[in-house]
């Protein structure tokens, strides 16, 4: 009996060791150094771990340990496979894979491995801006790909951004980048969380933008999101919390000081009292809250992948009351549902929620951030009464804090972004795709002016504004795609398709006034109509592709595309546009003459590519004459209102078109430790479309038209490095962009923009000028008899007015330096504009000494009798002779800045592996820590145009600051966890 139950225990115990296995081991590099974070997976199974800070790991409770087969995985290293056979225990050493060039690239529908790029397109992981505190995936771009200039117009929370790919190619038409999620076109970004995106490429040259045809003259952005993978669930949850303050102040007169400046200037200033001493920059900026939280949930099979995420972002501005809300969803989901047949979506829905002020004028118009640097400091916040103090001179003029809190200005939208798509393989090389594609905007802005708080309010009893928007866009896209191989060393990948795209938009906007009271802001507590407008509006576009891309033994590489357009927005005679493009590449490495640079050069390719690309008007129905409805006129059976014809139609309109021709180099040295790129580019779009004026003999205003042609050149680098690789790692990057921008011709015409109150327009289009030249008088400086600017004359003896500077930099630049020791990473960034001019506007409403407004401390070196030798005009009451747009206020806009830096430490600890967490990161990042410039306002990134939503004035309005939102500087403080 007792040699029975030993041998059924003796059993027992073998088929355990068979069942229940534990394997461990160690990974080392070449250099016999710990790789941490490599994937250690049982083949063909979802069962694997990772391997901790001194390269070890452990896999409990293998069954059938002898017949499975480990597989290491790690980026930059080759894969490694070991049989477990009788082996419990492994020493693993991982070599460098050279072929990091292998890694696949998005491009327009399609992919490509990055070795076989013939064209020009910069990448950008999501891993490497997910630690920022970014709302839009266009913010990630900044100073990340070489010759993509990224500017945050203002530093509102969820502000506009102004994205130029190689330049500004147009003046009246759209030059924003088009934006691919998941294959899905959009022109915004903002409803998409940074944490989702896993990579964004940048088509920079015709030939990788022009498949995309007439949408892509400013080049495309291609965003992936993160997916699902076979073998892995995951959750991920990642939070931060931070602050935002004012990097600085700008010095304004204190109550003595104004006083004596508005007796100097001839102002009764016997009810002013210098008792009161109100900081109004401290009134007005807060130190504002963020705060972000997303949770993620991944994995999938062989045959499904599943990747949800749901996020929350609520981030304030440095003015209260503005703020920034996001709720955001994404979906992505594929399923091989057979063989041959894949399906799958990609949704992304977000609710966003905007608190905004008026900024970019001043405080006659309401402007927050000017009326914070010109209200008197002699007035407290609020009357006796409880309602705002004003300017004792003018009483519109109302203090900043009564624009920021006597009325209210709060938009709702909600956004819907998503496809469903089903790929179907007929062979082994030939896939049909056909997606549905889906954009939803709903957009709603209310906003409430008190009856009583305010100046403004009292005079029209209360204001109230109600404005709603709803756009929709349809895509079909249907593709066939035949890669297959010619014999041994040539292969030829082709595809096919067609799309279909409808637009539709409507928008209503009432506005009324007399309100009784403040306690009904909706318009039904109101009297009287002030507007009351409906627009409606709707586009379309048939377009037809092709591409071709041709390797012979990866050493010659061709690829051809050609896009045909069809577009409602363009009359019959010309609606139609044909876009081609092709470029060539050349391993020159693998030649024979190249043999002895073996030894340091991995991979050198030489590039080269020309193709066209389109752009259509922002206007829809730019081709047809307009009609507007004019009065009514009395008839007995009631009064009919009237309809007349106000712009001419021009059905020869045709496409604005960019060609563009660019030349390359791709290295890879060292085993891929230095990756090099050189491109150098030249592009001309010619035909732009532009709204003319027209005679008024013709009883039109103006009418569209193809005038003129502008010009960009410039050159590209991009730099790689990792510099050391052993315990202690430092990488590098570095992006450099140079660009010359010109308009060529014009038919002898020139257009003005960018007003600047009682004063004059204060940028240019013109011949022979780069788009964003400024335009005004030359100052001489000050006469020392008079007190009085003078300026440059012209040879009447006239004030002469010419171009006085140019927004357009020289160069941008990005470097980033990361280092990494054991579970320490520091991350180091720093982003630059040289050579672009900025008029600082607002010193024309802070030096400009004319009126009743406070100043800035240099007018307190101001002229006040003959002889004084000084750079600040006489103070004279009702003049603006001395603050006029001149080079007075033209400064120099270059700038360095210490863009984000961020340090991160991973937590290993016993706790962390017995509660089954896969990782935990804690870091701080700091977010526009500091800024080195000459500039004197408070921030030299801007766009006065940037956030207008007239087209000339978007694009040729640049550099103008105006009372522009400052950027804040932020700190936060966040923890990433993976289970």
């Amino acid at each position: 009996m007792k040699k029975r139950l030993t041998a059924v225990i003796f059993t027992l115990f073998c088929i355990g060791n068979i069942v229940a296995q534990n394997i461990s081991g160690v990974v080392y590099d070449s250099k016999k150094e710990p790789l941490t974070g490599v994937s250690v997976m049982i083949k063909g199974t979802t069962q694997g771990t990772a391997t901790d800070l001194d390269g070890k790991f452990t896999i409990s409770n293998l069954a059938d340990a002898s017949k499975a087969t480990l597989v290491f995985n790690f980026i930059g290293y080759k894969t490694v496979e070991k049989a477990i056979g009788s082996n419990t225990s492994f020493i693993i050493t991982m070599e460098e894979d050279a072929k990091s060039l292998e890694e696949v690239v998005v491009i327009g529908y399609g992919t490509v491995k990055k070795k076989d790029l013939t064209t020009a397109v910069s990448s950008v992981r999501g891993d490497a801006v997910a630690n920022r505190p970014l709302v839009s995936a266009a913010q990630a771009l900044q100073g990340m790909a070489a010759g993509v200039q990224v500017t945050e117009n203002s530093g509102k929370p969820g502000g506009g951004i102004t994205v130029r790919v190689r330049g500004t190619t147009s003046i009246n038409a759209n030059n924003e980048p088009l934006y691919v999620i998941d294959g899905i076109p959009t022109s915004d970004t903002k409803n998409l969380s940074v944490a989702d995106i896993e990579s964004m490429q940048v088509l920079k040259d015709a030939s990788s933008a022009a498949i995309y045809g007439s949408r892509a003259a400013n080049g495309v952005v291609l965003i992936t999101t993160k997916q699902g993978k076979a073998g892995t669930s995951k959750v991920s949850v990642s939070t931060y919390y931070g602050l935002a303050e004012l990097p600085k102040k700008l010095d304004v007169l204190n109550s003595t000081q104004y006083i004596a400046l508005m007796e100097e200037m001839g102002y009764d200033v016997s009810s002013l009292s210098n008792s009161i001493n109100t900081d109004w920059q401290d009134e007005v900026y807060r130190t504002a809250t963020t705060y972000n939280t997303q949770v993620a949930f991944s994995g999938g099979t062989e045959k499904s992948h599943y990747y949800v995420s749901l996020g929350m972002l609520n981030q304030q501005g440095i003015i209260d009351p503005t703020a920034f809300k996001r709720h955001n969803i994404k979906v992505n989901l594929d399923q091989e549902v057979k063989k041959w047949l894949k399906i799958g979506t990609n949704i992304a829905w977000s609710k966003l929620k905007s608190n905004d002020v008026t900024d970019n004028a001043n405080v006659a118009k309401g402007g927050v951030v000017l009326g914070a640097l010109t209200t008197p400091p002699t007035l407290t916040i609020y009357n006796a009464d409880g309602s705002f103090t004003a300017n004792p001179y003018q009483a519109g003029w109302e203090n900043p804090v009564a624009a920021m809190k006597g009325s209210t200005n709060e938009s709702n939208s909600n956004q819907f972004l998503g496809n469903i798509y089903a790929e179907i393989t007929f062979a082994k090389d030939l896939k049909f795709k056909s997606s549905l594609s889906l954009e939803n905007n709903d957009y709603a802005y209310n906003s409430f002016t008190d009856p009583y708080l305010t100046s403004n309010g009292r005079s029209y009893s209360g204001i109230g504004i109600a404005q709603t928007k709803k756009d929709i866009t349809w895509l079909i896209e249907n593709t066939l795609n035949y890669r297959f191989k010619i014999g041994k060393k040539q292969s030829l990948d082709l595809l096919g398709g067609v799309t279909q795209q409808k637009y539709d938009y409507n928008e209503t906007y009432q506005q009324k006034s007399g309100y009784s009271s403040a306690a009904i802001t909706t318009l039904d507590g109101a009297s009287t109509t002030i507007s009351n407008t409906t627009d409606a509006a709707q586009w379309s576009m048939v377009s037809f592709i092709g591409r071709a891309a041709y390797d012979y033994a990866g050493k010659y590489l061709l690829t051809a595309s050609i896009r045909r357009d069809g577009s409602s927005r363009f009359g019959p005679n010309n609606r139609w546009g044909t876009f081609p493009s092709v470029s060539v590449g050349w391993r020159i490495s693998d030649e024979n003459f190249m043999a002895k640079t073996k030894s340091f050069l991995d991979d050198m390719k030489i590039r080269a590519g020309y193709g066209l690309v389109g752009n259509q008007p922002s206007d829809y129905y730019a081709y047809d004459a307009k009609e507007t409805a004019g009065g009514a006129y009395p008839f007995p059976e009631g009064a009919i209102s009237s309809i007349s014809i106000s712009t001419s139609g021009n059905d020869n309109l045709k496409w604005e078109t960019t060609s563009q021709l660019n030349g390359g180099i791709d290295a890879s040295m060292f085993n891929s430790r230095v990756n090099l790129s050189l491109d150098s580019y030249y592009k001309k779009t010619k035909d732009l479309i532009i709204e003319k004026t027209v005679s008024a003999q013709t009883g039109f205003t103006s009418q569209y038209a193809n005038i003129g042609n502008v010009r960009n050149m410039g050159i590209e680098i991009s730099l790689n490095t990792r510099n050391l690789i052993g315990k202690f790692k430092w990488n590098t990057d570095l992006y450099f962009g140079l660009n010359r921008n010109k308009v060529i011709n014009l038919n002898g015409a020139t257009y003005y923009t960018g007003y600047i109150y009682e004063r004059d327009n204060a940028s240019i289009v013109k011949e022979g000028q780069p788009i964003g030249a400024f335009y005004g008088y030359i100052s001489e400086g000050v006469d020392p008899s008079t007190g009085m600017l003078t300026y440059k004359t012209d040879e009447d003896g006239n004030n002469l007015q010419t171009i006085i500077g140019s927004a357009q930099p020289k160069f941008t630049y990005g470097l980033t330096n990361s280092f990494s020791y054991k579970n320490v990473d520091l991350s180091i960034f720093l982003q630059g504009v040289q050579g672009n001019d900025v008029l600082n506007a607002t010193r024309i409403e802070t030096e400009g000494m004319e009126n009743y407004k406070n100043q800035s401390t240099a007018v307190l070196r101001r002229w006040t009798q003959a002889g004084d030798v000084t750079d600040i005009p006489a103070a004279v009451a009702g003049s603006t002779d001395n603050s006029q747009v001149s080079t007075r206020f033209i400064e120099d806009g270059s700038f360095l800045r210490v863009k984000a830096v961020t340090l991160s430490y991973n937590l290993q600890n016993s706790f962390i592996k017995k509660a089954n967490i896969g990782s935990v990161k804690l870091y701080v990042t700091g977010q526009n820590l500091l800024t080195f410039t000459h500039y004197s306002g408070y921030d030299p990134e801007l766009s006065l145009g940037g956030t207008s939503s007239d087209a000339q004035t978007a694009n040729a309005a640049l550099g103008i600051d105006y009372g522009t939102f400052p950027q804040p500087r932020t700190i936060i403080f966040g923890m990433n966890i993976e289970f």
